[in-house]
């Protein structure tokens, strides 16, 4: 299951009055509809043994679990409880065995239950966690494709927008594109607040794996701007993306209008919004 290239593609129906365009590179179109289908492959090869444990908030483990299956490793997933039903009903059907964490402890909680199964059991492997790695395979893979699309285009973008979850994309893309377009804006979106719904967002202190990179100030959204948001992507532009992923929307939306007509923003939908339906019950 190899990745797809994904496009870059105008919100024509979602365009502000005054206000520049935002474009979205659509990385739930790949084949487990999410951005993580560009590491896992590379994760998987990299852990030993005949079995497999990690921690996750869900798409990077189901984008793990086929070549897991693939290369017949046994996958076993800790997942904070705030994980959707969708996500873990996929794992289970991909053949993970999927353990819940407390929804208090976060994602931090899910990582202390996945190194503590390594530890009880030496013969299972460890999936590599470390946020470094993930940058530089989004680097190889996410940030060149963007940069060869817009060297295609001859137009850079005012800003990029990019969700921080532990980092590793905005390093990897940022540190790609900056080099080439050094006044380039790298502007990272954070949740408002903490719980929260926005999945994949805001799950460890990222300061030391973004200090190489400059950054504008960072943009804050909460979930219930970025649920409404999903809901007018999907009817105005046909694209049903993930909670996470609309919050990148809101923020680019912002400096759009912040730099004005004739601007360029661009963001990433990190996954599909399918695995999402059942978080309407909290908006």
């Amino acid at each position: 299951m190899a990745p797809i290239p994904t496009p870059l593609i105008p919100l024509l129906r979602l365009q502000q009055a005054g206000a520049g365009r935002v474009y979205l590179k659509v990385d739930s179109f790949h084949p487990t509809a999410s951005a993580f289908d560009r590491v896992a492959a590379a994760l998987v090869d990299a852990a030993p043994g005949a079995a497999v444990v990690m921690a996750s908030m869900g798409d990077l483990a189901i984008a793990v679990a086929p070549h897991c299956n693939a290369r017949g490793k046994l996958l076993s997933v800790y997942l904070p409880e705030s994980v959707t039903p969708e996500r873990r009903e996929i794992l289970r059907s991909f053949g993970a065995t999927v353990t819940l964490t407390p929804v208090e402890e976060h994602y931090v909680g899910a990582v202390a239950a996945a190194q503590n199964h390594g530890q009880r059991h030496p013969e299972v492997s460890l999936l590599a966690s470390d946020a470094l790695r993930r940058a530089e395979g989004m680097a190889e893979t996410l940030g060149r494709e963007w940069l060869a699309q817009l060297i295609g285009v001859g137009l850079p973008p005012q800003a990029v927008v990019l969700g921080v979850g532990t980092g590793a994309t905005l390093c990897g893309v940022g540190t790609v594109l900056q080099r080439r377009f050094p006044e380039l804006a790298l502007v990272p979106v954070f949740p408002t607040t903490r719980p929260h719904h926005l999945t994949g967002l805001g799950l460890s202190d990222p300061g030391e794996i973004l200090s190489g990179l400059r950054l504008a100030l960072a943009e804050q959204v909460s979930a219930p701007e970025a649920w409404a948001l999903r809901g007018e992507l999907a009817r105005k532009e046909g694209l049903l993306v993930s909670i996470s992923s609309a919050a990148n929307v809101v923020a680019a939306q912002r400096m759009a209008a912040r730099f004005g007509p004739g601007s360029r923003v661009e963001t990433l939908a990190w996954s599909t919004g399918e695995r999402e339906f059942s978080l309407g019950s909290y908006f």
